[in-house]
């Protein structure tokens, strides 16, 4: 009887009596907490250090942080519900898993530790294709921002209230077909970067997604604030947006953005728009960019400014409208439709002083008077191409200030006027590869008071003039006086109207 006794004993200690947990909570996928009396007790048993812990239905839980190399999984029907006001936190030794279904849920929030996690989804929070998803996607950033982990944007997400960051984020799509659809209003943006202290928001990533607008009421793509310097966007298509990117940095530490093959179309404000005057953000750069149909494709107000490559065109007033130094290298514009009026209708308007033009093409098929760059301050344009064909009034280059130098470009069959200068101040430098088939000859026309020479150096094919009518060539030159006058040049002396020339030793010599 006693041996009777003792093998049932056994039975019972081996198979799943009082002293054992139940049969159901371990296998070769882990630990199933749902064997436990709750998940706290689970995520704190001895039992479970070093092992995955099992999410199978819906558990709630306070604040915990899950530590001593424990795995957490939720699977299709289980979910974590975290308590309002509470946070559940997995430290750097501790890991997350979970496929694209929903895996969180309550008002609490969720932190993970460098190391945890490698990417985290909104569809964790409830996100899905093509419903309201401003929330999840927020509870996504506000648990990966800070960290090495990167937010995925794997579907296309409606979202209607802004989604703010506040420290470096990186968030990467799945191409143009994921993202976010922008249904935020004035004032707004889908996601509007504040970093709250330096660093902040610094050195974030975004890339490979689409942040479209409705096209008429629709805030803004990105909006950068403060504390988000060195940020790089790369392929992020912007369109139906207010403005696509919108930098205000209001406290001048948004500087250094990065662009590389991004593109903004159809945005009814600006495609790129950096407005900061008060407190310049120095040091952006575009690289091989587009910005088509916008209001201007990209308008800047901070020096030290680099576009490399990329294609601007056909957008409503200005291609580019920069008003700090800039660099352009090998850049294709076309068509300006702005309306006529003073540097509203130019593909290119510049006024800060510095900027370099070179290796840029300007292609012009406008049915109204255009104007292929008109600059405000001193700036340096060579080795570009303009042609095309515009109405007669048009003008190649339009310099408005002071001291530009033209080089080495080519105007070929496309404007009324090739070159054309008013300045009240400084120099006017142009050596012109060549200046073929225009409407008539390249004028530098100058007005008030010069006190400083105009040349012109002119190196190549002269043959403008209407086609069928002999109008010959025509150089206008405005006068200023001999002591003025360059070394190699040809000028109108103020003294007394005549045309001279002053050689390498400074003597000057009449001509007629």
């Amino acid at each position: 009887m006693r041996k009777i006794a003792l093998i049932l004993f056994l039975v019972m200690f081996t198979s799943g009596g009082a002293f054992a947990a139940p049969s159901n909570t371990s296998g070769p996928w882990g630990i199933d907490a749902a064997g436990f009396q709750d998940l706290s007790t689970a995520l704190a048993s001895p039992s479970t250090v070093g092992k995955t812990i099992v999410i199978s239905k819906p558990m709630t839980i306070n604040s915990m942080t899950v530590s001593g190399s424990r795995a957490v999984k939720v699977i299709a029907g289980g979910r974590i519900d975290i308590a309002a006001g509470k946070t559940l936190t997995f430290s750097s030794d501790s890991s997350f898993l979970a496929d694209n279904h929903s895996a969180f849920g309550g008002t609490g929030t969720v932190t993970f530790s460098s190391g945890s996690v490698n990417e985290v989804r909104p569809e964790w929070w409830g996100a899905a294709s093509g419903t309201e998803s401003a929330p999840a996607i927020q509870a996504a950033i506000t648990a990966a921002e800070g960290t090495t982990a990167y937010v995925r944007l794997s579907g296309f997400y409606t979202v209607s209230k802004q989604i703010t960051v506040t420290k470096t984020i990186r968030i990467v799509g799945a191409g143009m077909n994921s993202g976010i659809y922008n249904l935020t209003g004035a004032n707004s943006s889908a996601l509007y970067f504040n970093g709250s202290a330096w660093p902040g928001c610094n050195r974030s990533v975004l890339s490979n997604f689409k942040i479209e607008g409705n096209g008429t009421t629709s805030g803004h793509g990105i909006w950068v604030h403060n504390s988000a310097a060195w940020m790089h966007f790369e392929n992020v298509y912007l369109t139906g947006n207010h403005h696509g990117y919108y930098c205000d940095g209001t406290d001048g530490t948004a500087f250094s953005q990065r662009f590389v093959n991004c593109y903004a179309k159809a945005n009814y404000g600006n495609g790129f728009y950096e407005n900061t005057t008060g407190n310049p953000n120095p040091a952006s750069e575009f690289i091989h960019c587009q910005a088509e149909s916008n209001v201007i494709g990209i308008e800047w107000s901070s020096s030290q400014l680099n576009i490399i490559g990329g294609v601007y065109e056909t957008n409503v007033i200005n291609e580019m409208y920069l008003h700090g130094t800039a660099t352009l290298m090998g850049v294709y514009f076309e068509e300006s439709k702005g309306p006529v009026g003073y540097g509203n209708n130019a593909m290119l308007r510049v006024a800060g002083y510095g900027t370099v033009v070179s290796g840029c093409k300007f292609a012009i098929n406008a049915t109204q008077n255009i104007r292929c760059i008109h600059y405000e301050s001193f700036t340096i344009v060579e080795n570009n191409a303009f042609n095309g064909s515009t109405p007669a009034g048009s003008i190649g280059i339009y310099n408005g200030s002071r001291g530009q130098i033209y080089t080495g470009s080519r105007i070929l069959a496309n404007i009324s006027n090739a070159v054309a200068t008013y300045s009240s101040l400084g120099t006017a430098e142009t050596t012109f590869a060549d200046i073929s088939g225009n409407y008539t000859f390249p004028s530098v026309t100058s007005k008030g008071a010069v006190t400083a020479a105009t040349h012109i150096l002119m190196n190549g094919t002269l043959t403008n003039g209407t086609p069928g009518t002999n109008n010959g060539n025509q150089i206008k030159m405005g006068m200023c006086p001999a002591g003025s006058a360059a070394n190699y040049s040809i000028f109108v002396d103020s003294a007394d109207g005549k045309l001279k020339y002053k050689d390498g030793g400074g003597v000057v010599n009449l001509l007629y």
